[in-house]
């Protein structure tokens, strides 16, 4: 597999990936402009999709892409991850209008650490895919390594915990730790 220059191993599908995410945001803070409420809501629901795919899902296009023009397992990482830090910190900004920023961290700690997980758990399984194709073309690589699985597992075992009582436990135990740093 050939190695491709920088920008186009990494720059610029992260950087594609991240227009999208900020225009479908634009697109979305702004489609209240729209006089016909019918397409406000149109164009609203359409925006709203398509930026909650490029900060959830954006590893699915991302990652491949960046593999198989030769980027490193850091930069691929770097890659899929981007839209996901760049919307962790553009969301706890919003959030600090309301809280001081200590609180502002703790929220965007709990909301980042979960989104990543299931992230890092599909750039896992696409680095399998990824190799598997590679190796159907002809190039020397192993398939199945135990590396890839370990956040697969991690997020299994992150999905197992929220999913306790419900998410119940796992709301007490946020609310416990927002108390216990933050309480009187």
């Amino acid at each position: 597999m050939e190695r491709s220059s920088f920008a186009d191993r990494f720059l610029i599908p992260a950087g594609v990936a991240l227009t999208v995410m900020i225009a479908s945001r634009a697109v979305y803070l702004n489609a209240y402009h729209i006089d016909s409420q019918a397409l406000y809501h149109a164009v609203a629901v359409l925006a709203g999709m398509v930026q909650f795919a490029s900060v959830v899902l954006v590893a699915v296009l991302v990652y491949p892409v960046t593999y198989f023009r030769g980027a490193t397992a850091a930069e691929r990482i770097a890659a899929g991850s981007t839209n996901l830090t760049v919307w962790v910190f553009i969301d706890s900004y919003n959030l600090s209008e309301a809280f001081p920023c200590i609180e502002t961290i703790y929220y965007g700690v709990n909301i980042g650490s979960i989104l990543f997980t299931w992230s890092f758990a599909c750039m896992g399984i696409l680095e399998v895919i990824c190799r598997w194709v590679s190796k159907r073309k002809g190039n020397s690589v192993r398939v199945l390594t135990l590396l890839p699985f370990v956040p697969v597992v991690v997020f299994v075992l992150v999905v197992l915990g929220l999913s306790v009582e419900s998410g119940a436990a796992y709301f007490n135990m946020l609310l416990d730790g927002y108390v216990t740093l933050f309480g009187n």
